[in-house]
């Protein structure tokens, strides 16, 4: 099912309701009129007004800078990184890292089954992808 961008008046009536405050429609609980009335005067009082405002208004924008550059060692990234961390105030944490020992077994692995020679790539560097996550 696909949600609407805006909420409906229903989703409007059950902030209200949930406000301690009542928003009939007409032929809701046999009020006719009334209940007309009533939506006019909490909507004239700003009430419904004051939901929609608040529900549609866009959060305020908080620029990050973005991490970049080029690095020749993982050392020299990960020391980086940590500034990096430390001027905007977020967390990061190791979630994997492959090797090029386990790259280059696949890699001979399906070479080996399509009868091609496999691109390798030099042991001496360790790691050839490291994942990290947020933490918050």
């Amino acid at each position: 099912m696909r949600r609407q961008a805006w909420p409906t008046r229903s989703e409007d009536r059950r902030q209200l309701r949930q406000r301690g405050r009542r928003c009939f429609t007409p032929g809701s609980l046999h009020l006719g009129q009334q209940s007309t009335t009533r939506c006019q005067e909490e909507e004239q009082h700003g009430v419904v007004r004051e939901l929609r405002e608040r529900r549609y208004i866009n959060p305020p924008a908080v620029a990050c800078p973005r991490f970049h550059g080029v690095f020749n060692s993982w050392d020299d990234l990960e020391a980086a990184f940590e500034s990096y961390q430390s001027d905007t105030f977020q967390m990061y944490k190791l979630r994997t890292s492959n090797s090029i020992k386990d790259r280059n077994r696949s890699r001979s692995k399906q070479a080996a089954k399509r009868g091609s020679k496999p691109a390798l790539w030099d042991e001496s560097l360790g790691y050839y992808m490291k994942t990290w996550n947020c933490t918050h």
